[in-house]
């Protein structure tokens, strides 16, 4: 098996490292990040995601963890075009059903749960500690924050993301590029694009109208 690169985000190099090295355990990794604040990595770091091309004939897979999912949906379709196998990487210590689906190039960290019954798409990063109860579906590029909580039967939207103590009621339904805030209780559907916050959810703004201005 060839080595496996990891493009990833400043914050999030240990953790990304931590959970491709528990399920890749002697396999070369190596990391390429824009910017690296880290004094000490737990991979070498090769260079920016630039670099990604010539970095080809020494590693045969890849990972993306970004936290922007579009970005990271961006990135995992640039790394095929190049030959790259993109993986998804669940860590042994996550709690997945053998009854749940997890798509290609999605991270599932330590302690994370995904319930029987239970699709996450493509590219989706669930942090340590979140909950993905049975019967929902995650869509592609979708982020569940670290203590994020969905439950049964509810539907996380493309590209969405739930904060970090986020709690999402049974059968409730978060839009496409919807964010939720961290700490927020959501007990009623979110609509697309719609930033909300609070206990009980309230709308606060518009992604796509905060992205544009």
């Amino acid at each position: 098996m060839g080595g496996l690169l990891v493009l990833v985000e400043d914050a999030l190099i240990k953790a990304a490292v931590e959970t491709a090295s528990a399920v890749r355990p002697g396999v070369k990794i190596a990391v390429l990040a824009e910017t690296c604040g880290e004094e000490k990595l737990p991979a070498p770091v090769l260079g920016g995601f630039a670099c990604a091309k010539e970095c080809r004939d020494a590693f045969d897979s890849a990972a993306v963890a970004l936290n922007n999912g579009a970005l990271r949906l961006h990135w995992m379709n640039r790394l095929q075009c190049m030959g790259y196998i993109i993986v998804s990487l669940i860590h042994p210590l996550a709690a997945v059903s053998a009854n749940a689906a997890i798509g290609e190039g999605t991270f599932v960290h330590l302690g994370a749960v995904v319930g029987a019954g239970s699709s996450v798409g493509r590219g989706c990063m669930l942090c340590p500690g979140c909950v993905v109860s049975c019967g929902c579906a995650v869509r592609d590029g979708a982020n569940l924050c670290c203590g994020a909580h969905v439950d049964s039967g509810c539907s996380i939207g493309y590209r969405a993301s739930v904060g970090a103590g986020a709690v999402i009621a049974a059968g409730v339904c978060v839009g496409d590029d919807a964010v939720v805030c961290p700490g927020t209780v959501v007990i009623k559907d979110v609509g697309d694009a719609m930033i909300v916050a609070g206990s009980p959810a309230c709308v606060t703004g518009n992604a796509a109208f905060d992205c544009v201005r």
